[in-house]
């Protein structure tokens, strides 16, 4: 029988002070000792307690293991038929019994009531699967047999208009200038589709509106440069209530008419820069990236809403935006003609709704920003273009990024609009 350090120290304690030797220093060098002994055995002790819990835990474990590996197998072997029909037989008791490969398992009632419970449950889950992949089968033909329809009926549209009009008719606006309802819109070599709600005419006017407030603001701005003929002026200022880098540049160029023929060139100015805006194949042209256009409405010969994507290989996503592209003439307080032509981000509640009903991991879709090209008659010899362009960024980086990308479709743009005549 083993003897605790407790009472071993006890019983020499008693010996040396019955005998007249005990000092108070052997005292509490005793009582040290005896806290030590004490110590040590206690934590043999506890350090036992774990190991057997330890080998406790992983004997639970194993038999946890075994009935998961039974259930799953007897799952496999009888799905929801073997919840119901399954044979069991009885061993000599009288218990009911399962053969599992070459293996035996002795089921108590409870045991076997629990069996089938969980065998029904597997059996229900995979029944649950296939019943889900059915679902995402018929809902990809879904959209397919809506999507040829979409094309059947754009088809006719086009077989029936009236020689002399205009391809790019009002598609998504009835009679009675109500936008028809939405539907999914692919881009071929752009991205994953998209539920798109067509935007009413009150509601492009606000956004028109509301740009036009916004590039009516004289920012401070500073010159960064000079490049080709064309003066780079910038403006970086902080959201007061995004917290967000506002960047605006400004590419001003004056082209001198020698001819006197500037009233001409505004003219000519006007058409071409506007068929590249609304030509899915001329506007790609002036980026450097590929992007992906495709008209969602036309509201007017002046005025369409599309969507641009490109991908951005840095992010590995596609950066998505609506784009409502739209012009104007007007007379500026000096009496000079200003043709503008707009390239704004709008928006709706109901696009917005869609974009988090379903949202997508490989798009991000920018929704705030806009430029506008505009084209001055300043006198019979002269000419001004003025690119003026903004956004939000995230840092100083990306605002001076942007300023370079946007230098680039002003080069383009130029090279691709009469470039001979540009020559200032």
């Amino acid at each position: 029988m083993s003897t605790s350090p407790v009472s071993l120290g006890s019983e020499a304690h008693w010996i040396l002070s019955t005998a007249g030797k005990w000092t108070e220093e052997d005292e509490k060098e005793w009582k040290r000792e005896q806290h030590r002994e004490n110590m040590v055995y206690f934590r043999l002790k506890k350090k036992e307690q774990r190991s057997q819990l330890k080998t406790q835990h992983r004997m639970l474990e194993a038999q946890l293991k075994q009935k998961l590996a039974i259930q799953r197998a007897a799952a496999a072997q009888g799905a929801r038929l073997a919840a119901t029909s399954w044979p069991a037989s009885y061993n000599e008791y009288g218990t009911p019994s399962t053969v599992i490969g070459d293996k035996t398992f002795v089921m108590q009632p409870l045991q076997q009531s629990l069996t089938d419970l969980v065998t029904e449950r597997e059996a229900l889950r995979n029944e649950n699967l296939a019943l889900e992949k059915r679902i995402v089968e018929y809902t990809k033909l879904q959209k397919l047999i809506h999507k040829e329809g979409e094309l059947l009926s754009s088809d006719e549209e086009v077989d029936q208009r009236r020689p002399g009009e205009s391809p790019l008719k009002k598609l998504t606006a009835s009679a009675a200038g109500q936008p028809e309802k939405g539907s999914f819109v692919s881009l071929e070599g752009g991205g994953p589709s998209f539920y798109y709600e067509p935007i009413s005419s009150d509601d492009c006017q606000q956004a028109l509106k509301r740009y036009r407030q916004r590039f009516a603001v004289d920012n401070a701005r500073f010159t960064a440069g000079h490049m080709f003929g064309w003066k780079l002026e910038r403006c970086l200022e902080k959201d007061a209530v995004t917290g967000a880098l506002f960047s605006r540049v400004w590419y001003t160029k004056r082209i001198h008419c020698p001819n006197g023929n500037a009233a001409a060139l505004v003219d000519q100015l006007n058409a071409d820069s506007w068929n590249v805006l609304i030509t899915p194949e001329l506007y790609s042209r002036i980026h450097r990236t590929d992007y992906v256009s495709k008209t969602l409405q036309s509201m007017s010969d002046n005025a369409y809403i599309m969507v641009r994507n490109y991908f951005e290989p840095n992010m590995q996503v596609n950066i998505r935006y609506l784009n409502l592209v739209t012009r104007c003439d007007e007379v500026n307080a000096l009496g000079q003609r200003i043709v503008k032509q707009y390239l704004l981000i709008p928006d709706s509640n109901a696009n917005r709704l869609a974009r988090e009903a379903d949202p997508c991991a490989d798009v991000k879709w920018i929704v705030n920003g806009g430029a506008y090209m505009a084209i001055v008659h300043v006198d019979a010899e002269t000419v001004e273009v003025v690119y003026d362009h903004f956004a939000y960024c995230m840092h100083q980086q990306q605002a001076d990024y942007l300023m370079i990308e946007w230098g680039n479709i002003v080069m383009r743009w130029e090279q691709m609009v009469h470039p001979s005549r540009l020559l200032a």
